[in-house]
Formats: C-alpha cells, sequence, structure tokens
C-alpha cells in the first residue's frame, strides 16, 4: 500500500520548527582524543513541531483521525514549509480549544528513513 499524504488544508502556523539532531557513535579517550563518526546510513534525524493554530474544528478532526489510524508508526508523506515531500511518522499531538468552532493541533512528526507498509 501506498503512503499516505497528511490531509493539512493549509500549511502551519509560523511558529512552527524543525530540531535535527545527529546520530554519532563516539569513543572518548583518557586524554580527551576522540573518534567519532556517524551511526548508520541516515545519521541525520529530525523533527518537526508543527502548529495548526484556531483551524476549524472539523478540519483539526480530520488531521487528528489521519494520525489515529496511522498509529504511531505507520509513515505517511508531508511537505513541510520549504522542503520536498517526505515520509513521517506522529507519536504525539495535542489538541486546544480555542472556541466554540475552532481548535489548534499542535504535532511532532519525525522523519521516517523505513519503507512503508
Amino acid at each position: 500500500m501506498a503512503a499516505q499524504t497528511f490531509p493539512a488544508t493549509s500549511p502551519p502556523h509560523v511558529g512552527s520548527s524543525k530540531d535535527v539532531k545527529m546520530r554519532l557513535l563516539k569513543n572518548t579517550m583518557g586524554d580527551g582524543y576522540v573518534q567519532a563518526g556517524s551511526d548508520g546510513l541516515n545519521p541525520q534525524m529530525s523533527t518537526h513541531s508543527l502548529v495548526w493554530d484556531t483551524e476549524d474544528v472539523a478540519t483539526v478532526d480530520a488531521m487528528v483521525l489521519f494520525l489515529e489510524q496511522h498509529l504511531g508508526y505507520i509513515p505517511f508523506l508531508f511537505t513541510p514549509p520549504g522542503e520536498a515531500e517526505q515520509l513521517f511518522t506522529a507519536e504525539t499531538w495535542r489538541e486546544e480549544y480555542v472556541g466554540a468552532s475552532a481548535k489548534t493541533l499542535t504535532v511532532a512528526f519525525e522523519k521516517w528513513f523505513g519503507g512503508t507498509p
């Protein structure tokens, strides 16, 4: 089955961010000398902390349903602002009610390097 695309109807809020962590193998010697190298074929890990601010309830509910159906481990496609489309998973998110007809969704997308199920 091909990966589905995250159903965002608008780009994430300006306050969204991207965190990058390099996975390294390090060996520190007693005299301060360090041996280091990348860990694996894809050592650059990234997490996008994305916010959809004050969206209508139905839009946020559709995005949350999509996340629930992907169970935190099934990868999906998403195009981060200014980047190419990539595979991600999402284990955590937060819904905030900001009015009778609006919600804010905050979600962490983790870059996925495995295959699609």
